[in-house]
């Protein structure tokens, strides 16, 4: 449901997985590989295009092989439609977001989903050693954690039948 991916999402999974015990899955394990780039000179229109025909939400912008920033729907919208700017005029470039926070692909879900909250971010990408190799989103959280919720409901689920028959086990 989209209504669950805002600005609190990352802040109310964050206190979450403080809540919990249970070990939390590495961000490697959940993030989206290989997140497409662009380059910094390419125009606004270019990547609408891109993210359209990928069917993505954001792309991670470069230049000269290096990742610079970032540019979602979002800041399509505001930063170029809003101020009625010619989409074909602008450079990614001049309307990314930056600095760019980033994470390594071990760090724990909790972590990123910290990391959001810290930030006020929907959206972060994976860097190991340098380089790019993927990238977490608001959804990937979700996902990770309703992963985890339904295997300990799992796990509830089995110890709550199994006591439930006690009296035929070897423990009466």
């Amino acid at each position: 449901m989209h209504i669950l991916v805002n600005r609190g999402l990352a802040q109310t999974l964050s206190q979450v997985t403080d809540q919990s015990e249970i070990d939390m899955d590495a961000v490697k394990d959940f993030m989206t590989g290989s997140p497409i780039t662009i380059d910094s000179s390419r125009s606004v229109h270019d990547a609408a295009r891109l993210m359209t025909e990928k069917g993505v939400g954001c792309l991670i912008i470069t230049a000269n092989g290096k990742v610079m920033g970032i540019i979602t729907e979002r800041d399509l919208v505001s930063r170029v439609m809003a101020e009625t700017f010619d989409p074909k005029k602008v450079l990614v470039g001049d309307v990314m977001t930056t600095p760019l926070f980033t994470i390594t692909p071990s760090i724990g879900i909790d972590k990123a989903a910290e990391t959001m909250a810290k930030y006020k971010v929907r959206r972060i990408p994976v860097v190991d050693n340098g380089t790019l190799v993927g990238i977490i989103t608001a959804n990937d959280l979700i996902r990770a954690f309703a992963n985890k919720t339904n295997g300990e409901r799992q796990i509830l689920d089995v110890l709550t039948k199994q006591s439930k028959n006690s009296d035929q086990g070897p423990y009466r």
